[in-house]
């Protein structure tokens, strides 16, 4: 099952606020469900529990992210997550 988050969860990162951080999840994942969204720069995905496999656009290399381990996107970025096994994925970032 896929699962993508909606545009409107994120909505708030471009709406032009005052900068101020928003945590979102935690976003519980089944082994082999996925889900997919576009980050903005500098936002932070946290594997709370479990193994997450990660791929962005545009970039080659994979990145497995285990319980506890965090991953920065360094620009906007499109991330597609699959749980590698039963999983908990937290987001963050700075409402501007």
């Amino acid at each position: 099952m896929q699962l993508i988050l909606p545009v409107t969860v994120f909505c708030g990162w471009f709406a032009g606020r005052l900068c101020q951080t928003n945590t979102f999840g935690p976003h519980e994942l089944k082994r082999r469900e996925v889900l997919s969204s576009f980050l903005p720069e500098g936002a932070r995905v946290r594997c709370v529990r479990g193994l997450l496999w990660i791929t962005r656009d545009g970039d080659a290399d994979d990145i497995l992210l285990h319980a506890g381990g965090s991953l920065v996107c360094e620009r906007r970025d499109r991330l597609v997550i699959e749980a590698l096994e039963d999983a908990v994925v937290e987001f963050t970032a700075r409402v501007i």
